[in-house]
């Protein structure tokens, strides 16, 4: 694991942040933050899809193409923005893994908050434009944030492999 602040350069970083953050970009409730099927879970988070395993039917497409480019991905299979809500109380959702089989994960936090993520025994605050690298076959799971309206991140699995070139994991 390892982090990089200021993945993105700062014109970049708010194109992607302003796409993300206007009124028209469609977002889908979930009602299961971890994909766990029991019911323990009281929180929702909200999701937009920006790549899934080829489909591009997002008008934020665009995004996961920069961020591949800026990772040195191969291959991109999925690409989401998340958006929590903030509560009164900072809640730590069910930890889970993203897939089962070997692939890389990276989050990208659109604003500073008290929320974070946790892979394993390791905490990454969420702060603006900072990149987290991870295995997301290793149990993590995310908060909420209860000191700025939301938290916001894109979530990134792919394959890191690129013939002929050094990639950024």
């Amino acid at each position: 694991m390892r982090i990089e602040d200021k993945f993105l350069d700062k014109l970049t970083f708010y194109r992607i942040q302003k796409a993300v953050f206007s009124s028209d970009t469609f977002w889908r409730c979930v009602k299961n933050i971890s994909g766990s099927t029991s019911d323990q879970e009281k929180d929702v988070y909200f999701v937009h899809m920006i790549y899934d395993y080829g489909d591009t039917g997002s008008r934020l497409g665009w995004i996961a193409d920069i961020l591949k480019e800026a990772m040195g991905a191969d291959k991109l299979m999925r690409v989401k923005a998340n958006l929590y809500p903030r509560t009164d109380t900072l809640v730590h959702h069910t930890p889970h893994i993203d897939y089962e089989f070997e692939h890389k994960g990276a989050l990208l936090s659109l604003n500073t908050c008290n929320g974070h993520t946790k892979v394993g025994n390791e905490i990454f605050s969420s702060v603006k434009n900072r990149m987290l690298f991870f295995d997301p076959r290793v149990l993590h799971n995310s908060t909420n944030c209860t000191n700025a309206q939301f938290r916001c991140n894109i979530n990134i699995n792919y394959d890191p492999v690129i013939s002929g070139h050094q990639n950024r994991l």
